[in-house]
C-alpha cells in the first residue's frame, strides 16, 4: 500500500507524542482529543516525527501527530466513537501505537480489555473506510514494569 499526496494520523500514547524525546516541545496545534490541553510535537526527536518527515518527503503525504500522553486504548475508542476531530474525513490512514498505558488503568487495563478496544478500532476504520496500522507494544504488569 503506497499513499501519496494523502493525510496519515498518528494517535497514540505519550511514546508516540515524543515525550522524553529530545527537543520535545507542545508547539503545534492543541490535539483535538476530549479534555486535553494537550499540542502537537511538531519537532521533537521521536518515531513518529522521524516518520513524519520520511513519509512527506518521499510521498507528499501530510502527517499529523495526535499522540497524548496518558492514553489508553480504551481512550482512543471513545475518541473515534464520539467523532469530536480526533480523526476527519480528510485523514486516509491512521498508525495507532497504543497499550502501554493500558496497565495503569484501574479499569479496562487487562489484556481481553485491550483485545475488545483493539478491535473495536479496527472495526471502525472498516465501517469509516480508513486504512490502519496497529502498533501495541506488549502490555506490561505494573509487578513487572
Amino acid at each position: 500500500m503506497i499513499l501519496k499526496n494523502k493525510v496519515i494520523n498518528f494517535l497514540g500514547d505519550s511514546i508516540t507524542q515524543g515525550v522524553g524525546g529530545t527537543g520535545f516541545a507542545q508547539d503545534g496545534e492543541v490535539i483535538p482529543f476530549s479534555g486535553s490541553e494537550w499540542r502537537v510535537n511538531t519537532s521533537g526527536y521521536c518515531w513518529a516525527n522521524i516518520f513524519k518527515d520520511y513519509i512527506s518527503s518521499k510521498f507528499g503525504n501530510t502527517v499529523i501527530n495526535y499522540g497524548t500522553r496518558g492514553v489508553r486504548s480504551y481512550d482512543i475508542a471513545r475518541e473515534l466513537a464520539a467523532n469530536n476531530g480526533y480523526v476527519t474525513d480528510e485523514d486516509k490512514l491512521l498508525i495507532v501505537m497504543i497499550g502501554t498505558n493500558n496497565k495503569w488503568a484501574p479499569s479496562y487495563g487487562n489484556l481481553p480489555d485491550l483485545k475488545n478496544d483493539l478491535q473495536f478500532i479496527v472495526d471502525w476504520c472498516e465501517a469509516n473506510g480508513k486504512k490502519l496500522i496497529l502498533i501495541s507494544a506488549p502490555m506490561s504488569t505494573v509487578q513487572t514494569d
